[in-house]
């Protein structure tokens, strides 16, 4: 009879386990921040309450909507793209080039590292020449730093992704070489990043925009993964993005999705 109960139990114990991993198998992917900018009114200079509503998933904090646009068009705030298909935003410098800017993406929700997290955005340089980088760094409620990326740009239109490893910027990849600079909006142009992050560590990939192909050396147009990507200290959790740039950055945004236990294509919504 004893041997009967301790079959039994070892029964249950493994139909216990396999109903737990078939349950986390199907766990779908949480969308904790969308941001296409698409129910967004199509204006310049613009607000803070128009650029959510082109978030239909988390907000956006800290934009200054007093700040001025830049002395060169199109500048700050939600355009249509040349293609008259979809809207992006422009996050510009100011009139005199003497403000810096910072603004905060707010999950839904916290993500939980160990659980998976993957972050897509599709961005360019507004502005060419050179030290005009926009950065992007994961925090947790308190603040803290997880992860760190961003683009920096040389003379002419080249530019480089960087990651930080703790006490320096490191190259992702090669050069690359923003041809279009968005003098307007057009989404299939913008660079793909995407940024899969797990307990430990995270992954960086890159995809060219489409006007990229047969850019002119030293610049490389092929996608690239960069792996084995180290936090900023021992993070667990991110509930935010913040996208900053220093007085003569100009970054174009689009098609911005993190989602929690998985991820999602950028194509999979944006239009």
């Amino acid at each position: 009879m004893s041997e009967m109960r301790s079959l039994l139990s070892r029964y249950a114990a493994i139909a216990i386990a396999a109903a737990a991993m078939s349950s986390a198998a199907l766990a779908a992917p949480t969308v904790i921040f969308q941001a296409d900018f698409e129910a967004s009114v199509a204006e310049s200079p613009t607000s803070l309450a128009n650029i959510n509503l082109g978030t239909p998933v988390g907000s956006w904090i800290g934009f200054d909507e007093t700040r001025s646009l830049g002395s060169t068009l199109p500048s700050t705030g939600i355009h249509v793209n040349s293609a008259s298909t979809g809207k992006g935003f422009i996050q510009d410098r100011n009139a005199d080039t003497s403000a810096a800017f910072s603004l905060d993406a707010n999950f839904s929700q916290p993500a939980v590292l160990a659980d998976g997290l993957t972050v897509t955005f599709k961005c360019a340089p507004r502005r060419t020449g050179a030290n005009k980088p926009c950065t992007f760094e994961g925090k947790d409620a308190s603040g803290a730093v997880s992860f760190a990326v961003r683009f920096q740009t040389f003379a002419g239109s080249i530019e480089y992704f960087e990651w930080y490893n703790g006490s320096a910027w490191a190259p992702t990849g090669t050069g690359t070489d923003e041809t279009g600079f968005m003098d307007i909006i057009n989404s299939d142009n913008l660079e793909t990043i995407t940024l899969t992050l797990g307990a430990s560590g995270y992954t960086f990939d890159y995809v060219p925009g489409l006007d990229q192909a047969g850019a002119a050396a030293p610049a490389t147009n092929a996608p690239y993964t960069k792996s084995g990507l180290t936090y900023v200290g021992a993070p667990t959790q991110i509930t935010k993005i913040t996208m900053s740039g220093n007085t003569q950055t100009g970054v174009v945004l689009d098609d911005f999705i993190v989602t929690a236990l998985g991820g999602a294509s950028v194509g999979d919504w944006d239009k």
